[in-house]
């Protein structure tokens, strides 16, 4: 009779557990969120396409070290000094590579002197390959 009782009470509670995940719905990647109305300010009247935007992840790639780098990069939500500083984790709010500026993730990615010669040489790379495509922060375009 106990094994009985047990069964019901672990019966209920899946059910239980069921109803709260069909009642849990994510909020729409194309709906406005804090996220892009941050990026939205970097690019200004650029028009974006969200959609595209968030389900890249998923695309690109099946390693989950690299999808989960892209939705905290994508999601703003990567520490950088910037932030460390104002949580009181890190002395300072400067880049870690060049101490020059202010460590956001556009400095971070873009920005720095110390990423520069990266990304010229991922553009020599596909000029060579003869891709032509112009890479800057507000765009990558082809020629």
């Amino acid at each position: 009779m106990n094994s009985n009782k047990i069964r019901r009470k672990h019966t209920w509670k899946k059910k239980k557990q069921i109803k709260y995940f069909t009642h849990f719905k994510l909020k729409n990647p194309t709906e406005n969120s804090k996220t892009q109305n941050k990026w939205q300010v970097l690019f200004g009247e650029h028009e974006l396409n969200w959609k595209h935007i968030f389900t890249m992840p998923y695309k690109a790639t099946v390693e989950s070290t690299l999808r989960n780098f892209q939705y905290k990069y994508i999601h703003r939500i990567i520490a950088t000094n910037k932030y460390l500083f104002k949580c009181k984790l890190s002395n300072s709010n400067l880049c870690d590579f060049c101490s020059e500026n202010i460590e956001t993730i556009e400095h971070l990615f873009w920005e720095c002197k110390h990423i520069q010669p990266i990304w010229n040489q991922l553009a020599s790379f596909l000029e060579q390959q003869q891709l032509n495509v112009k890479l800057s922060f507000l765009n990558i375009t082809n020629l």
